[in-house]
């Protein structure tokens, strides 16, 4: 079941450990961060065992999965990084075995303990006769009961072993140089040392023929029937085809079948015999490094995580790995349906963010960016490759003109039509993303990544360089404030939001005006998404960061060192993808919902607003756990109840609030919490005293009254002037400004306010009150005694010149008498 490349693994292995994480480690992530694809892994599979019911894969960087159907699998975490390469169960253990003496036990498949037994790298396990047996480089035996204390077994061989089996009471181990060694007892060992270049890399027992079959790099394939503590026979089963091209790894036994994998994804067939054997067609490219039998089905695992299975005895393949092992560059979400679009031909698409199904396509042909509209599903990337799709499924490539250097670096679809970017600046538009025309734009720097949003295109590029277009086709160069590359950009929530190099981000409400955000981190930012009222920014390493205002943000454990190019949302699940065919997925509960967000409560008891305010929840699946105000958390029953849906603040708490903004913040079992703001206010009547004093001259007949501040004074006292004297006006300034009692009555109350009453010294025969007597007094007194005006008692105490209190002529005769300086 070793390929010829297992010397360079022990070359390189010190450069491989460490440098990236076994993919079972993101499956154990705690951060809600699942691994999608490659499932179950995208490092190689170098052995498959079904043992105990179950099956059991193992591979490069301590990868293991497990599967109780061979259909769907599930990563497990090893705890270590050191490459794999055989596996076993006996004595109620699981048993692996690897790089430089590495053991993994586990009574489970699923917790795994290590230890290092010698440095020896270690190609082989089996078990039998109540023993495990372990092979390995330099003719490395290993001999234990309980797979915890090892003995090894020395002057066997010095050529490396690279497979074991046991069957019909014997270990037999294959290896270097055709060599094969057999036991019976674990004690004594004997065999043939064979010649020639080939290694017997995978060796089986199928029991039904008693047979011991081999299989090697150069596509030998030999069997024997006796084997004895003298006595090797084996025997050429010649295998048709391209055999020794492509040669052998492994060989498994089931159902009276023999089944042989290999390089090139080759399988060979044989009857339980194992002298004639028949090329098959696994389907598969990748190297087949192990196969095992159970579930009545072969089970073949290899390169990039490769997991085959067939049904009918090794003649026809099923996929059951899932996802691709080549770059994802963007994913979007459109009628709910993900779309995920990468480097060498990679289209895959989604229901659930999930399971991911990949599609057909030419392998020469590699994606950029993908976007929907007009009923079409449209992907583009180097090369001035267009691909059209009517339901992202079946795809058809489109001539969109332009040089075949050219290169498509984002895409999106607004005010009906797609817009891409390219490399150098350039634009192109499309109504149906078959017929394109190219856009005047105002720069020559590279656009990465265009979106859509509040009536705007939005693109970023290069040196900060941010063009934005109303319409697709008119094109505005902005200020970015950044000289950073900007990678990509995404609008959610009204906001613009592009990230970029040197962990950059950026915020916009309107694409025009930029503010710069402290993201924390200073690698480079790939992607960005936006969904259930959080961003999420992906970048190199697995770095990934969440905002809930595209502000303040905040790093998550993504589980993966890969590089993440693009994050999307949908069916409330995040999906970021990147290097090495990532896809991980997050999903998340919807968030719940409050209505209303703002309500008014007044302090005022006979106002309509002296109320409980009533919020209804929309709880979408999540259960309300917290009212805060800011640090102190409400009380229920006591300052709010709750029903069925819906929430009542109470007027007793609301009452005690002072006047103002209130915040509550409404905490949910899961999502986002959400903010009710409430604006307390006092309409209470506020009162003002205006006072009346009634000055130096005179009595007045009241002293003050309440007015409601807005409102009028209702009762000015009456005033009675001291003899001589007559009353001019009310002061409320020292007698500046004099107001008749009907203007203090007209004048609005704002605050206290006191009023004095003013009067002035009656002149004799001055009836007008001009301070001078004239004939126009006269005239005032004649129309009074004939009856056709009215005159003040203060008039009247002027007019009458003789005192009698009479007015008549003599009165008359007297005022004109002063006129003329006769009186």
């Amino acid at each position: 079941m070793k390929a010829l490349n297992k010397w360079l693994f022990i070359l390189l292995a010190f450069l491989i450990i460490g440098a990236a994480i076994p993919q079972e480690a993101i499956a154990a992530s705690t951060s809600g961060w699942e691994q999608r694809s490659p499932l179950p892994t995208r490092n190689t599979f170098n052995d498959v065992a079904y043992v105990n019911n179950l099956f059991v894969a193992v591979g490069d960087m301590g990868t293991i999965a497990t599967s109780e159907d061979g259909i769907s699998w599930v990563p497990q975490n090893s705890g270590t990084y050191a490459t794999l390469e055989s596996v076993t169960y006996g004595n109620g253990k699981y048993v692996a075995v690897g790089a430089y003496g590495t053991i993994l036990t586990s009574t489970d498949g699923v917790t795994w303990s290590s230890q290092k037994v010698g440095d020896k790298w270690l190609y082989g396990v089996a078990f039998g006769n109540n023993k495990f047996v372990a092979v390995g480089i330099e003719g490395t035996i290993l001999i234990s009961t309980d797979a915890m204390t090892w003995t090894a077994k020395t002057g066997v061989t010095d050529r490396t072993l690279y497979d074991i089996t046991f069957g019909n009471g014997w270990f037999v181990a294959s290896g270097q140089n055709r060599t094969t060694v057999g036991s019976d007892t674990t004690v004594n060992w004997n065999g043939l040392l064979g010649t020639g270049g080939e290694n017997y890399l995978g060796v089986i027992y199928g029991g039904n023929n008693n047979r011991y079959v081999v299989v090697g790099s150069s596509g030998e394939i030999s069997y024997s029937m006796a084997i004895g503590r003298n006595q090797w026979i084996w025997t050429s089963g010649k295998a048709s085809g391209n055999a020794a091209v492509y040669g052998f790894s492994d060989v498994a036994y089931g159902n009276n079948k023999f089944v042989a994998v290999g390089n090139g994804g080759k399988v060979y067939t044989a009857s339980s015999y194992a002298n004639v054997w028949q090329e098959q067609n696994s389907g598969w490219g990748n190297n087949l490094e192990g196969v095992t039998y159970g579930k009545n089905m072969f089970v073949a695992v290899g390169r990039f995580g490769t997991i085959l299975t067939s049904a009918d005895g090794g003649v026809t393949w099923t996929n059951r790995s899932q996802g691709t092992i080549w770059p994802v560059r963007d994913i979007g979400y459109y009628g709910h349906n993900f779309i995920a679009v990468g480097q060498i031909g990679n289209i895959l698409n989604s229901s659930d963010g999930a399971r991911w199904q990949k599609q057909a396509m030419d392998s020469s042909i590699g994606f950029e960016s993908v976007s929907y509209g007009n009923g079409t599903y449209v992907a583009v990337g180097p090369g001035n490759v267009v691909m059209t799709s009517p339901n992202g499924m079946a795809w058809t490539s489109r001539a969109s003109g332009g040089s075949w250097t050219d290169t498509y670096y984002g895409l999106t679809f607004g005010e009906g039509k797609f817009v891409a970017v390219k490399y150098g600046g350039k634009i192109r538009s499309s109504l149906d993303g078959v017929t394109w025309t190219d856009v005047t734009s105002p720069t020559t720097n590279t656009l990465n990544a265009i979106r859509y949003g509040e009536h705007m295109f939005v693109a970023v590029g290069d040196g900060g360089h941010i063009v934005t277009s109303p319409d697709g086709d008119n094109w505005t160069l902005q200020s970015s404030g950044t000289q950073s590359n900007l990678k990509a950009i995404e609008y959610g929530n009204g906001e613009f939001v592009a990230v970029g190099d040197t962990g950059v981000i950026l915020t916009s409400a309107d694409g025009v005006n930029w503010v710069k955000r402290n993201s924390g981190i200073s690698s480079l930012l790939n992607g960005v998404g936006y969904g259930n009222g959080t961003y999420i920014a992906v970048g190199n390493t697995g770095v990934i960061l969440s905002s809930t205002n595209g502000a303040d943000w905040t790093p998550m454990a993504s589980g993966t060192q890969e590089d993440l190019y693009t994050a999307a949302f949908g069916d409330n699940t995040f999906v970021a993808g990147g290097n090495m065919g990532t896809i991980l997925s997050l999903k998340v509960q919807p968030n719940s919902a409050i209505d209303p967000s703002n309500a008014k409560f007044d302090l005022y008891i006979p106002s309509e607003d002296h109320r409980e305010v009533k919020v209804t929840l929309q709880l979408n699946g999540n259960a309300l756990t917290l009212i805060n105000n800011q640090a102190v958390t409400l009380t229920q029953g006591t300052d709010y109840s709750i029903s069925g849906d819906t929430v009542r603040i109470k007027k007793s708490y609301l009452s005690s609030l002072p006047v103002g903004t209130t915040t509550l913040t409404f905490t949910f079992s899961a999502g986002a919490a959400q903010i009710l703001t409430i604006d307390i206010i006092d309409s209470t009547p506020r009162m003002a005293t205006v006072s009346y004093e009634p000055g130096d001259h005179g009595t007045i007949s009241g002293s003050n009254e309440q007015v409601t501040i807005g409102g009028h004074p209702s009762n000015v006292p009456s005033v009675t002037p001291a003899t001589g004297y007559r009353f001019i006006g009310w002061s409320s300034n020292g007698g500046h400004t004099l107001l008749s009692s009907g203007q203090v009555t007209a004048t609005p109350v704002t605050a206290d306010v006191a009023y004095t009453a003013y009067y002035a010294k009656i002149i004799m025969g001055d009836a007008d009150g001009d301070g001078k007597v004239t004939p126009a007094d006269a005239l005032l007194l004649t129309q009074y005694i004939k009856g056709k005006i009215t005159l003040t008692p203060e008039q009247l105490q002027g007019l009458d010149m003789n005192g009698d209190g009479q007015w008549d002529d003599s009165d008359v005769k007297a005022i004109l008498a002063i006129c003329t300086g006769k009186g």
